[in-house]
């Protein structure tokens, strides 16, 4: 896939009317669009929109509710995780808010509460959990013994989980000082708090 292929696809995509928009996923991917394409659109959606191309706030705005969308649609039809979904909510979040001034009447999952509240209710294992399960990985126990394992191979079940939150908890730090709900401002450092025992 050339620049070219997805600055296409990206237009293309946004230009649908959003009712059409998952009748041309499944016209371009019968067999689901991989991850990399959905990471290549979120991309474009971060570079279009970001404070560094100084663009008008109406554009960066209209290029954040498509990124809303997007990501909608990626969680329906199983192309990116909720921990991926929550990662680009949380990184777009951030970036609306380096604009000068910060970018208002955004979409809720692109607020900072909004972005953070998404992660956490969707985050898929609980502390108790997580923390059980890193003490099984520092100790080795999550593979399976007896069970084979190839070159390559990703882990599955509960590793893959422990691995999700480890690669998107970081993302908290972001956000979690322009929170307005206390509460979740504690959670989220909580669970800051918790990432060196993972």
């Amino acid at each position: 896939m050339t620049d070219q292929d997805i600055g296409r696809e990206f237009r293309e995509l946004r230009d649908a009317p959003p009712g059409d928009r998952a009748s041309w996923l499944r016209r371009t991917f019968p067999d689901g669009a991989p991850a990399q394409w959905w990471s290549a659109m979120l991309e474009t959606v971060e570079t279009r929109s970001s404070p560094a191309r100084r663009v008008p706030a109406a554009e960066a705005r209209a290029t954040l509710d498509f990124a809303a969308q997007l990501l909608d649609l990626a969680r329906r039809s199983g192309g990116l995780s909720d921990c991926q979904v929550g990662n680009w909510m949380m990184r777009l979040a951030a970036l609306a808010l380096r604009h000068d001034p910060p970018l208002d009447g955004l979409p809720d999952e692109f607020t900072p509460d909004g972005a953070v509240r998404f992660t956490l209710d969707h985050l898929p294992l609980t502390r108790d959990a997580a923390l059980d399960a890193a003490r099984r990985a520092r100790g080795g126990r999550l593979h399976v013994p007896g069970e084979p394992i190839s070159p390559g191979q990703r882990p599955s079940g509960e590793a893959a989980h422990l691995n999700e939150m480890r690669w998107v908890l970081p993302s908290l730090a972001w956000l979690v000082d322009r929170l307005g709900d206390d509460a979740l401002r504690r959670e989220a450092r909580e669970w800051l708090d918790l990432l060196p025992r993972f």
